[in-house]
């Protein structure tokens, strides 16, 4: 028990520089280093007397992958002891970052018919917001054809 104490009561600070987290993903690269090493990299730092490394632990024994503590709420994270808002709200932001890169990788290979379909035509200023997005590197003068369903949604914009 003498043990578990004085093993906690460690910190980053009581490693070589070189073991560092930090430092080591500076010297090693980020894809060399740990999941250990990144998750404590981004939370910066533990609870008083214990190492980030402790809570890093109890993360991963409680959600047991990476999937699963990247679906994690902020008040899932927040029953880990060392995990308040602030350290919860770093994590989910990190996690969603690849979301949004992935979706914006979508939305960037969808056609603006694709990316709208199904959006319901209520004003002109609907209307005109879609085709300005999709002439935006036109130089001369187009026809557009846009099909309506019967509840105003859209199916297809044609240049004739």
């Amino acid at each position: 028990m003498d043990k578990e104490v004085k093993a906690k009561s460690l910190t980053i600070l009581n490693l070589p520089k070189s073991e560092r987290p930090r430092e080591r993903l500076l010297n090693v690269g980020v894809k060399n280093i740990s999941v250990q090493e990144l998750l404590a990299i981004i939370l910066g730092r533990g609870i008083k007397g214990e190492s980030v490394l402790v809570t890093v632990q109890r993360l991963l024994e409680k959600f047991k992958t990476i999937e699963n503590l990247s679906e994690a709420s902020i008040e899932d994270l927040k029953q880990i002891r060392g995990i308040g808002g602030a350290k919860a709200s770093q994590l989910v932001a990190c996690f969603e970052l690849p979301r949004r890169i992935k979706q914006e990788k979508i939305d960037n290979s969808l056609t603006v018919e694709e990316r709208y379909r199904k959006t319901e035509i209520s004003s002109p200023e609907v209307l005109c917001e879609i085709i300005r997005n999709k002439i935006t590197d036109y130089s001369k003068e187009h026809f557009f054809v846009v099909s309506l369903n019967s509840r105003s949604k859209l199916i297809n914009i044609e240049s004739i």
